[in-house]
């Protein structure tokens, strides 16, 4: 299993697991700004593992 698919499963999950954080009702502000960061660093960290091995 090459790095590449691998990165594409993490990033499946991962945007599930936001997608179902941003429709909670019962989630304040607080924790969509923290699921956004973390997303956008685990987006970053994907691009950057596939580059690296590219």
């Amino acid at each position: 299993m090459s790095i590449l698919t691998l990165s594409i499963i993490v990033f499946i999950i991962v945007t599930l697991q936001y997608v179902g954080i941003l429709f909670k009702k019962d989630t304040n502000k607080q924790n969509k700004k923290l699921a956004l960061t973390l997303y956008l660093f685990t987006i970053i960290g994907i691009v950057g593992v596939n580059l690296y091995y590219a």
